[in-house]
């Protein structure tokens, strides 16, 4: 594509070259060709795409002092076309949702559109906690709240909300209008303010040419007393006293917004800085702004891709240099539902003008011929600035509102067959993504110091014949201790003290099967094999080998269903010939499983051999992954290093199997089970009790609090489970 400024007609120039979009009484208007603006969109939509492609290598690798950074690195995701990013795929969503719903499109709908179109796996930070907050049924703006999204501070707003202005041409008040709604579906306060600000900066450069005056006007539309607007006030006082030295200035920011008043990479208010420091310092000129957008730092594709997108909209498509637009004009859309795999980008262009013509339409303005007529009106004052934290009673009784209500949500996902009693909700108790290398952790803390947090399985059944009912708990502390007691038809069944770390044993194998599976582990000693009650007979038994004496089989614990053997990344010592070297990972699959053996003696590629007097015969000309339904429950064995199991499957088929990764440190996890089975004849209730053990507040973390059913194990007669697997 040749570069080429875009040359107006004399009247157009003069309608476009005005300055300072806010002036002007009601019933004003100005005029834009029809194909200046769909020109400008394109530019709009060429510019985000390149900038997202420049920056996309360095993104929160940018080291600084940068390196000057003056094309696309080979680590680009250029071959041709363009294949989506979140900066394009989110706001098309959103203007997906104008597209069905019209003009008067809802918030709701918006995230109706948000939440139908997207992917969670394709969504991050703040875009990711609103989309799960929506699959749990929260409703907006409460999914971009603080209480309910943890990055509700981060840059996503931002990055999405200027296709608002884009489908607004100069029409700032409708732009910011939508903005609004849009970005507090995922964020909140600066978060959300960095949505409007963007959404604004593309709607005034539609009809603003100076940057200076650009800025100037987007930031009249957010809280003067908020962080973002007070860094952006920041970049132009520095750039007015070296308008030549970009780095300076960003180095300032860096220092007083990161450094000394801790906002994170990820803040909406550094990255909104960066790209105004982009904008000031590229005077206008596509190539430094993308540029300086990238080596700027934090999330450089973002805000390439945002700077890129302004000067884009200011130049037109055609203006943007040549070397730049290497896509052909194709778009490869991988995330957003109901799209084709393939569109092109100038045909995007064209389906977001129209977009922007039905607004025009819908706010005042009409199409005359080849011309947009457009309102022009003065935009109303931000309202105050939202505080990340509430600030007085009555904010402080809607936070605590709020914060109830996400525990309440929090347990229903940890486990919605449980209700809590007496458990302080603050905001830090509930659901953690990962504590103690466990994820999925339930944090609570009792309300009232003299009294445990409760939480209450209100109609556990009775057990019915040959059945046992067994209370599993996994919980841990944070260093100090905690009690923990469990009762049943109304008696307690016992209390232990959590703190201190758990005994020894085998915590570290990567063993995690689940529901309904039909295989078991069995622990093998000196390499003798065993048989299941479903299994017809063995398979390379020991001359030891007892039929009488069964071992303990290994339970195994999990939320999937598929067991995998892959070969550990180790090299066998000199004189070995066994695997010594596996170990299990899962995969849920509802397909039947495929058993696949290596020969006994065959070479493995890795250079060690099956041991051949425990493994049938079943030569198979490859070696492949090993993958089986496996039966679950949760004990795990204590048994030494390098112990071995034998894996049973099919009618008559066992191998024996090494595993390892076996630690033989305490871990912070103490794992109790109860035998429910004879206290439920007086009372379906079973509560578990987390509490102050003298001088903590009971701070307790779960990893899990559930009720098993299972045939009555042998032996057992229905009493309390070994002191071992109680452990």
């Amino acid at each position: 594509m040749t570069a080429r400024v875009i040359v107006l007609t004399v009247g157009a120039w003069l309608l476009l070259s005005g300055r300072g979009v806010c002036a002007g009484g009601a019933g004003e208007h100005r005029a834009i060709p029809r194909s200046v603006y769909l020109e400008k969109v394109h530019g709009w939509w060429l510019g985000k795409i390149i900038g997202v492609t420049l920056g996309g290598p360095y993104e929160f690798s940018m080291p600084w002092p940068p390196p000057e950074i003056t094309d696309y690195v080979h680590e680009a995701p250029v071959s041709g076309y363009f294949s989506d990013n979140d900066d394009l795929y989110v706001g098309m969503a959103f203007l997906l949702s104008l597209e069905r719903h019209g003009p008067g499109v809802t918030r709701e709908q918006m995230a109706a559109e948000f939440f139908e179109r997207l992917e969670p796996g394709r969504l991050w930070l703040a875009n990711l906690c609103a989309y799960k907050n929506l699959a749990a049924g929260v409703a907006p703006p409460k999914t971009g709240h603080p209480v309910f999204n943890e990055y509700a501070w981060s840059i996503d707003a931002q990055i999405q909300n200027d296709a608002w202005g884009v489908v607004s041409p100069g029409m700032i008040d409708a732009a910011c209008g939508y903005a609004e709604q849009a970005s507090r579906i995922t964020n909140y306060a600066d978060g959300a303010y960095g949505g409007v600000f963007a959404a604004a900066l593309a709607s005034a450069a539609f009809v603003e040419n100076d940057i200076g005056a650009l800025v100037e006007t987007a930031l009249m539309k957010i809280p003067p007393e908020s962080d973002y607007a007070q860094a952006v006030r920041d970049v132009i006082g520095w750039h007015r006293e070296n308008p030549s030295d970009w780095k300076a200035t960003r180095e300032k920011i860096a220092r007083k917004w990161q450094d000394a008043k801790g906002h994170r990479a990820e803040s909406a208010v550094l990255n909104g800085a960066a790209v105004v420091i982009a904008l000031l310092y590229s005077g206008g000129d596509f190539d430094a702004a993308v540029r300086i957008g990238t080596m700027a730092g934090w999330d450089t594709d973002c805000n390439a891709s945002s700077a890129g997108g302004i000067i884009g909209i200011i130049t037109g498509a055609r203006a943007i240099p040549a070397k730049w637009d290497i896509y052909n004009d194709r778009y490869k859309n991988v995330s957003l539902r109901g799209l084709p795999l393939w569109m092109t980008i100038s045909g995007l262009a064209a389906r977001t003008a129209t977009l922007g013509e039905t607004v025009i339409a819908s706010n005042g303005g009409r199409i005359e011929g080849e011309r947009l007529i457009i309102p022009r009106r003065e935009p109303p004052p931000p309202p105050p600035a939202d505080s990340p934290f509430p600030i007085g009673p009555e904010q402080e009784r809607e936070w605590a509102a709020l914060r109830a209500e996400k525990l309440d949500l929090d347990l229903r996902l940890w486990n919605p067959a449980l209700t809590l009693r007496n458990c302080r909700a603050d905001g830090t108790t509930g659901l953690i993504r990962e504590f103690r290398k466990r994820r999925h952790v339930f944090r609570t803390v009792p309300a009232k110091a003299s009294e445990p947090c409760v939480m209450t399985f209100s109609d556990v059944g009775k057990a019915a014949k040959d059945e046992e009912v067994i209370l599993e708990i996994s919980a841990c502390g944070s260093g100090t201790p905690w009690e923990l007691s469990a009762a049943a038809g109304g008696r307690e069944l016992g209390r232990t003290r959590i703190g201190e770390d758990a005994p020894a044993g085998l915590r570290a194998v990567s063993i995690v099967p689940s529901r309904d599976e039909d295989i078991i582990l069995y622990v093998a000693e000196d390499g003798s094999t065993y048989f299941d009650e479903a299994l017809t007979r063995l398979a390379q038994a020991s001359p030891s080998f007892d039929p009488a004496r069964r071992p303990e089989p290994l339970r195994i614990r999990s939320a999937q269903n598929n067991v995998n053997l892959f070969k550990y990344p180790g090299t066998c010592p000199p004189g070995k010939d066994e695997i010594r070297s596996y170990f299990i990972l899962t995969e849920w699959t509802d397909s039947t499983y495929p058993i696949i053996w290596l020969s006994p003696g065959d070479p493995h590629p890795y250079g060690c051999y099956w041991p051949k007097e425990h493994v049938p015969d079943l030569p198979l000309p490859d070696p492949k992954p090993v993958k089986l339904r496996i039966r679950a429950e949760e004990e795990l064995p204590s048994i030494p290093e390098g112990g071995k199991f034998v894996l049973m499957h099919d009618e008559s088929r066992a191998t024996v199997i090494s595993l390892p990764r076996v630690s033989t440190e305490p871990s912070p996890w103490h794992r109790v089970r109860y035998d429910l089975t004879p206290h439920l004849r007086r009372d379906s209730t079973v509560e578990v009790r987390g509490g102050p053990a003298g001088e903590g507040e009971g701070e307790a973390y779960w990893d899990h609090v559930r009720i098993v059913r299972r045939p009555r194990l042998r032996g057992t007669g229905g009493q309390a489970l070994s002191e071992r697997r109680q452990r």
